[in-house]
């Protein structure tokens, strides 16, 4: 039989070793932290045997006929209820294993994790099926990969309900401003559009676009770190032009009406988000925040 061989050129070498360094780097770089919530080395081999394969339901022998896998979210705000019937779908549907899908509760309401091997298209489609189901992929840190025992490369995928509880009448009872920070670069635009429904980072709740806000009661050291996380977060993002420098803008809650709806941020302990922009009538800037060297992000 003839070898097949491969034309090594200058250009492809390049290809392979950006490749290498992309899927590599995030191995090195990963430490852990108070976000994580899958140890590998604490699963049993045959679980994480078992859960390295392809996640197309063709290939198994489960009944996919079976109405809960294919049932619809009920229209609930009841977090807990949510997460419990997709688990219960999802961990039926594909080689997971309970101790893959871990519900946890943040500081706004319960949200997912689904430990994913990462082979063919695995993340992609427990992402769809998690949609399907009401739920949308949305913490930065799942781009953190994982290895197991035997060196085989696994994701953290978090995923929030689309529709969170709404909150509006709490954050009007509770605050009488809500703050939002944004790169300085942006202060022209924020003063003249106001703010837009965006969403930068495509990995990033990525489903939905929307406005992001702080509680009124954020102390200075809480702005100051969530400026340096920004910042950091932009910096792995290569963004053309990234200075340090943010501008932290406020809000009057009583000149906003009853079409400003708001919801709580999983992600973030004073976190707030709506789904529709801010006319800059509404808006206040209150200064400049400079964000500390990298040496002092965690």
């Amino acid at each position: 039989m003839r070898k097949r061989t491969i034309r090594l050129t200058q250009e492809n070498l390049k290809d392979i070793v950006e490749e290498t360094v992309k899927r590599v780097l995030p191995l090195i770089n990963h430490q852990p932290s108070k976000d994580d919530i899958f140890d590998l080395d604490s699963i049993p081999m045959d679980i994480l045997d078992n859960g390295w394969q392809r996640y197309h339901p063709y290939l198994f022998t489960i009944d996919h006929r079976n109405p809960l896998a294919n049932r619809v979210v009920e229209e609930s705000t009841d977090y807990k209820k949510q997460i419990l019937l997709v688990k219960e779908a999802i961990v039926k549907t594909f080689p997971i294993d309970e101790t893959q899908f871990v519900i946890k509760e943040g500081s706004h309401g319960l949200y997912a994790a689904i430990l994913v091997a990462l082979t063919d298209d695995n993340v992609d489609i427990i992402e769809q099926a998690m949609e399907d189901k009401g739920f949308f992929r949305s913490q930065p840190t799942d781009e953190k990969l994982l290895l197991d025992r035997k060196n085989r490369t696994w994701i953290d995928v978090r995923f929030e309900p689309k529709e969170p509880d709404d909150v509006t009448q709490e954050v009007h009872r509770k605050y009488s401003i809500l703050y939002h920070l944004t790169p300085s670069v942006f202060e022209d635009n924020v003063k003249k559009d106001g703010l837009k429904v965006s969403n930068n980072n495509p990995n990033y709740r990525y489903s939905e676009s929307r406005v992001f806000l702080s509680e009124g009661d954020v102390t200075d050291e809480d702005i100051q770190q969530l400026v340096n996380t920004l910042y950091a977060q932009a910096q792995d993002r290569h963004i053309n032009g990234l200075t340090p420098e943010y501008s932290l803008f406020a809000f009057d809650l009583s000149k906003m009406g009853n079409d400003f709806r708001f919801f709580y941020d999983i992600n973030e302990p004073k976190g707030l988000y709506t789904k529709i922009p801010i006319p800059p009538t509404y808006i206040v800037q209150v200064k400049h925040i400079s964000a500390e060297s990298t040496d002092k992000i965690p």
